[in-house]
């Protein structure tokens, strides 16, 4: 089974991405159509939307950590980045420490989102009061995978076995 982290910021995926083609492609479409063949000033909407264009993909850029996919079986699981740069595997066949979490949205009368974080190492968690800011942002990807608690992957895990943190 596949998780993929990066569906809780398609949105933010989406119109980034757009954004920034829009004023690329409005950028372009200016310059040609006001070119006049007078020097740098005829390029100036390009050296404009370089940067904004950059700002548009900043959302992308700030969460590019949790674009994540998980392979996950009964053996084990491998967290693999948004490039697809293998970040770490945990063994389930050997000792396994865990943790539950919740990440709450912004958005009101959304409803919180349930993690589970797994290593072969025991790990630290902030208290309650600090976890989703603390430990969802800092978390060490080399010993530590984190991804979506959900009805289909609780059927592959096998807690009862495991020690919780």
């Amino acid at each position: 089974m596949i998780i993929h982290m990066s569906k809780l910021y398609k949105l933010d995926i989406i119109f980034s991405t757009t954004f920034a083609l829009v004023i690329i492609i409005g950028a372009l479409v200016f310059t040609f159509y006001y070119y006049t063949g007078s020097g740098v000033e005829d390029y100036i909407m390009l050296f404009c939307a370089i940067p904004m264009a950059t700002g548009a993909l900043t959302p992308i850029i700030i969460s590019h950590r949790h674009l994540t996919q998980v392979h996950l079986d009964k053996n084990g699981c491998v967290a693999y980045s948004f490039l697809r740069k293998k970040l770490c595997m945990v063994d389930f066949r050997k000792p396994v420490y865990y943790s539950f979490f919740y990440f709450f949205s912004k958005i009101p009368h959304a409803p919180q989102v349930e993690f589970i974080a797994v290593s072969n190492e025991r790990f630290a968690i902030p208290d309650k009061s600090t976890r989703k800011k603390g430990f969802y942002g800092a978390y060490d990807q080399r010993k530590i995978i984190i991804f979506l608690y959900e009805e289909k992957v609780s059927e592959l895990l096998n807690i009862e076995k495991w020690e919780q943190i």
